[in-house]
């Protein structure tokens, strides 16, 4: 799970202030959950570019290029077992030659989709 972490990125580079932090932290437990993410856009406490990158950093894998997804093929979705993707919280967008790309949830075990 990639909160703690993301959090953290974001106080140490100075994107977000602890008290707004934790704030977006009891939005989350009172509000019945949502993602911090969300609430960080939402509270406009960081852009939607920066936040993408720090959740990069945060879960390890590269940020999808926005043009991505204008090439998505639903063929390329049966490139993984609908079973596998569920279980490993991913889904196929893009295939070319040489690359499966993939949008992974940070649920998703990082270790299983390499």
């Amino acid at each position: 799970m990639i909160g703690g972490r993301l959090g953290s990125l974001l106080v140490e580079r100075g994107l977000v202030s602890v008290a707004d932090l934790r704030q977006c932290y009891l939005m989350q437990v009172i509000g019945g959950g949502g993602g911090l993410d969300t609430l960080l856009m939402e509270r406009e406490l960081v852009t939607e570019g920066r936040l993408i990158q720090i959740v990069s950093e945060a879960s390890g894998y590269p940020a999808m290029p926005e043009d991505l997804l204008d090439q998505a093929n639903p063929k390329t979705a049966k490139l993984v077992p609908w079973a596998l993707a569920g279980r490993l919280h991913l889904a196929p967008v893009h295939a070319d030659a040489e690359h499966l790309f993939l949008i992974v949830s940070p649920a998703a075990d990082q270790v299983a989709v390499e």
